[in-house]
């Protein structure tokens, strides 16, 4: 009897750790095909996105490695960190931020569309950029 819970315990197991995997290696664009995404260039030291939020665009949880934000356009965002609780943000343009990788979801939760820059830094890149770690946007 003890070897069919083994079984099962054993293949739940992996179907979580899939699971988790997958979620790290998503793409960014792909996971909001709905979402207005650009990718203005992608090479093995950087991925950088233009990216608009209409009020109400909700992306699913995805991942980014670390990464720089700047953003275009004023706008409110409810952003959710993968373990944490919602936090509402309200952002202005010319803000900019960077973020260590994080899984996270994001919902334009005000009334105007949010354009904003996404640079994410490859391992290659990261290794030979120094990025301040100080942050232009105001929580």
């Amino acid at each position: 009897m003890k070897k069919p819970i083994s079984i099962a315990a054993f293949l739940l197991f992996g179907l979580l750790l899939m699971q988790s995997i997958g979620l790290l290696a998503q793409d960014s664009v792909k996971v909001a095909p709905g979402l207005r995404q650009k990718v203005l260039i992608d090479n093995d030291k950087v991925k950088m996105m233009e990216v608009e939020f209409a009020p109400g665009d909700v992306t699913p949880m995805h991942h980014h490695p670390n990464y720089v934000t700047y953003v275009l356009s004023d706008g409110q965002l409810e952003i959710t960190v993968k373990g944490k609780q919602p936090e509402v943000v309200n952002i202005k343009a010319g803000g900019y931020m960077y973020s260590p990788a994080e899984n996270h979801m994001i919902k334009n939760v005000g009334t105007t569309t949010v354009k904003m820059l996404i640079m994410e830094l490859k391992p290659a890149g990261a290794q030979k950029m120094s990025v301040p770690a100080k942050t232009g946007v105001k929580k």
